[in-house]
């Protein structure tokens, strides 16, 4: 039997539902992540305003200063996505919508976000640094974070991750009033971000399709090892074609399989 090499999941408007299933979850774990971390920052921001701000104001003014906002609209999207995708099942076109949409929309106020701080230290005289790489950091972390759970090709990986970061740019020109400087840093440093995430796609997704080369077997994928015995070793499989529950089972002889398929055998029912 000729073997067949898988890819972890379609790249057009197919719905494999063990890939689209993938997709879904992973989808779901990144936004937890930037959600569960976002809005950890956020809350410790407010909770530590009256020990590091030095700006007078009232508790209402601080939780309604647009950059505070800007951080809380960005966690509520992440919040919201992984609702969505925990609740409700998304076919895989729209899947992809979701992973680009929420992507751009939470960076893009992430930048505003860092915009803000910048401004403020500015008027205050102090460096405005600090909100530059606040504003970077939430960008790069998200960029990164989804590198690592969502599956992606790095073709993928590198549009997404360049249109994410791109919003930082024209934020720090305004907030810096024009810094050559600045400008300089924060695209070095969203150059290195996206780099870093589409080669770590890279990896990650070859090692996907790598696994799920394994468990191909012709128009077979191999779902779980039900049990074995001096014949051949017994996996519950799916087929190609039809999708949904396993329903068939697939018999290998012993030494096909400790060689991980490497033989030309096999024979399923």
């Amino acid at each position: 039997m000729k073997m067949q090499v898988a890819r972890v999941l379609p790249s057009g408007t197919t719905d494999i539902e063990p890939a689209r299933a993938l997709l879904q979850d992973r989808i779901k774990l990144w936004t937890f992540w930037v959600f569960i971390l976002s809005s950890g920052f956020y809350l410790t921001n407010i909770l530590t305003w009256p020990f590091v701000r030095r700006a007078s104001g009232t508790f209402a003014d601080v939780l309604l200063q647009a950059g505070n906002l800007d951080h809380l609209a960005a966690s509520l999207v992440f919040g919201g996505v992984f609702v969505l995708t925990r609740t409700v099942r998304f076919s895989v076109p729209v899947l992809r919508a979701i992973d680009v949409a929420t992507i751009l929309v939470g960076c893009t106020l992430f930048a505003l976000m860092g915009a803000y701080m910048m401004r403020l230290q500015l008027a205050a005289g102090l460096d405005a640094s600090i909100g530059a790489y606040a504003g970077l950091l939430a960008c790069a972390n998200t960029v990164m974070a989804r590198a690592i759970a969502v599956p992606s090709t790095p073709r993928r990986t590198l549009i997404v991750s360049v249109a994410a970061m791109v919003p930082l740019l024209p934020a720090t020109v305004v907030a810096s009033n024009g810094s050559a400087a600045a400008i300089v840093n924060i695209a070095t440093w969203c150059a290195v971000s996206i780099a870093v995430a589409t080669v770590g796609s890279r990896v990650i997704f070859g090692l996907r399709t790598e696994a799920a080369r394994v468990q191909r077997l012709g128009q077979y994928t191999l779902e779980t090892k039900i049990g074995a015995g001096g014949m051949g070793v017994v996996y519950r499989a799916s087929h190609g074609c039809c999708g949904g529950p396993p329903r068939s089972s697939c018999c290998l002889p012993i030494a096909l399989a400790k060689r991980v398929w490497s033989g030309s055998s096999g024979r399923c029912r």
